[in-house]
C-alpha cells in the first residue's frame, strides 16, 4: 500500500489554500425499502449531502434532516464527521472520517488508497441543473439462496456526470468519472437514488488538522477496534 508507512501516532497536516470551487448539495432517498422494515426507520426518510471540492481535493458528508453541521468554520476536514471522506486525487487517497461519540479525543481519520471502478461508458444524454450530463454504469454480482441452491443475482450501480465540469468527483464513494457526478442510482443499498438539487461556486480550503489523528487499515486492525 503507498500509505502504509504511516505510523498510528502519526499527526500530519494536509491541506490546501482556498481554492476556487463548487458546493452540490445532493437529496437521497431509498425506492427499494423491503416491506419489513419499519416505516419510521431512517431508511424510509429522505436525507441530504453536501459536497465541496477543487481542482484537487473534495469533502463530502451527511446533513441530518437537511441540517448542516458545517455552519460557520468552512476549512472543511478540520472538524471529523461521521462518515465523512476526503479526497485527494493527486495523491489517490482517501480519508474516512470517524467521529466516536463515547470521545471527540478518539475521533480520526483511516486513511486508505482509492478504489478503482471499471465504468461503463453510455452514450445516453440527459439534464441536471442545466447540466448536460452522460451515463456510466457497472454490475456487481452477488449469489442469492433459492431453495437447495444459489442463484446469480445481478445489481448494477448508475451515475450521470456532467462532462462540462471535468472534476473527477461525486457524492459519498462515487468518483472517477471524467466529470462531476450528479446522480446516482444504485441497486446495492436498497435502490438509492442521490440527485444534486444544487451547485454553487465559492472558494473551497479542505485541511487535516495536526492534532486529528491518521491510521491505515492495518493500524486500525491492530489496534483492535
Amino acid at each position: 500500500m503507498k500509505i502504509g508507512f504511516l505510523a498510528t501516532s502519526l499527526l500530519l497536516f494536509v491541506s490546501v489554500a482556498a481554492q476556487n470551487g463548487l458546493t452540490i448539495v445532493y437529496s437521497h432517498v431509498n425506492e427499494e425499502v423491503p416491506d419489513f422494515i419499519d416505516v419510521a426507520s431512517p431508511a424510509r426518510k429522505k436525507s441530504a449531502s453536501r459536497l465541496v471540492c477543487n481542482d484537487s481535493m473534495s469533502y463530502s458528508y451527511g446533513m441530518t434532516g437537511w441540517k448542516d453541521p458545517i455552519k460557520s468554520n468552512r476549512d472543511y476536514g478540520s472538524r471529523v464527521l461521521h462518515h465523512s471522506a476526503i479526497l485527494d486525487w493527486r495523491k489517490q487517497i482517501i480519508y474516512g472520517g470517524s467521529a466516536l461519540a463515547s470521545s471527540p479525543k478518539k475521533h480520526f481519520y483511516l486513511v486508505d488508497d482509492l478504489k478503482k471502478v471499471d465504468w461503463i461508458f453510455e452514450d445516453s444524454i440527459k439534464t441536471i441543473l442545466g447540466f448536460s450530463c452522460r451515463k456510466a454504469f457497472f454490475t456487481t454480482n452477488t449469489w442469492i439462496q433459492a431453495d437447495t441452491s444459489f442463484k446469480p443475482h445481478v445489481e448494477m450501480t448508475s451515475v450521470w456526470y456532467a462532462e462540462t465540469i471535468q472534476l473527477p468527483f461525486g457524492p459519498m464513494q462515487y468518483y472517477g468519472l471524467p466529470g462531476l457526478v450528479l446522480e446516482v442510482y444504485d441497486q446495492r443499498y436498497m435502490g438509492k437514488h442521490i440527485r444534486a438539487v444544487s451547485i454553487t461556486n465559492e472558494p473551497v480550503s479542505i485541511q487535516i488538522p495536526a492534532h486529528i489523528k491518521i491510521m491505515t487499515r492495518e493500524e486500525f486492525r491492530k489496534k483492535g477496534n
